[in-house]
């Protein structure tokens, strides 16, 4: 009795994918109807209200502050860049790396890093980034290659655990 069940829903089952799919290729032989190219246009040169749309942006208000923020803040710095003889500007420059890795310890390795150097060179900028997989420490804002090369050399003899790890690398750099 059991059996006689399973066969007949089954069957039922069978017979309505059967029918689905019947129905599925009636519907993709019918052609859609598609207006005509010159139509179209003519839709599109109509200039009446109702192909004019509204867009209403509600905002949570604390999202407003922040975005105020964001802006009075791009505002000040735009004030104090190049052109006031105040502030830093963003060139292309060069930068000495000596540090990169994506080791597991790598984000503590590269944390001591930066402290050996900033106990010998308290002056020196010292950038600290992740780009994913590598943990990287790069010094200097150097405008010239020939002030990159400089620096290299001075960071090889000063310290000599780096000096297979330190290159010179082009990017982005504050001067004054």
């Amino acid at each position: 009795m059991l059996k006689n069940r399973l066969k007949i829903i089954f069957v039922s089952t069978l017979s309505v994918f059967a029918l689905s799919s019947t129905a599925q290729v009636v519907k993709e032989d019918t052609e859609p109807k598609v207006p005509s190219e010159k139509l179209f246009l003519e839709a599109l040169k109509d200039s009446s209200d109702k192909t004019k749309g509204v867009v209403i942006l509600n905002m949570d208000p604390r999202l407003e502050s922040l975005m105020g923020q964001k802006h009075r803040a791009a505002a000040e710095s735009s004030s104090n860049g190049a052109g006031t003889g105040t502030g830093k500007r963003s060139v292309q420059g060069y930068r000495v790396q000596v540090f990169s890795s994506n080791q597991r310890t790598a984000k503590t390795d590269a944390q001591g890093v930066v402290q050996q150097l900033r106990s010998k060179m308290p002056k020196l900028p010292v950038y600290v980034s992740f780009q994913s997989p590598f943990w990287k420490v790069r010094v200097g804002n150097c405008e010239t290659t020939t002030e990159a090369q400089q620096l290299r050399s001075d960071m090889k003899n000063m310290f000599p655990e780096f000096a297979s790890e330190i290159y010179i690398v082009k990017g982005k750099v504050n001067v004054e």
